[in-house]
């Protein structure tokens, strides 16, 4: 389920786990009370069997998007001892770096 979107919003408030928890809380509801909404116990295992599936998907989606921004406080490890930073007169070394891509100028934004 890779589907790729123009704009990438990983830097938003989780509200995968709200919608995981209120399928999650309606799968137990149709297996511990079939009764209430009219429904025969085979049924209601069917479609409480729909709303975990769909619980636990959407409780993925949350944790990748949760993950991505933990690991954004995180940084690797980095060093390096003097004798092999790269003395130059015409350009100053700030490190590893990275290349700047489209993606990082719509982060940025």
């Amino acid at each position: 389920m890779s589907t790729v979107y123009p704009i990438e919003n990983k830097l938003r408030p989780i509200v995968e786990f709200w919608s995981a928890g209120a399928s999650g809380l309606t799968a137990g509801l149709l297996l511990s009370l079939p009764d209430v909404f009219l429904l025969t116990t085979r049924f209601s295992e069917i479609l409480a069997t729909f709303f975990m599936g769909w619980a636990s998907l959407r409780f993925y989606q949350g944790y990748q998007i949760y993950r991505y921004q933990r690991y954004l406080k995180k940084l690797p490890y980095y060093a390096l001892s003097s004798n092999k930073v790269p003395i130059s007169h015409k350009k100053l070394f700030l490190g590893k770096g990275f290349r700047w891509e489209a993606v990082h100028t719509q982060r940025l934004y």
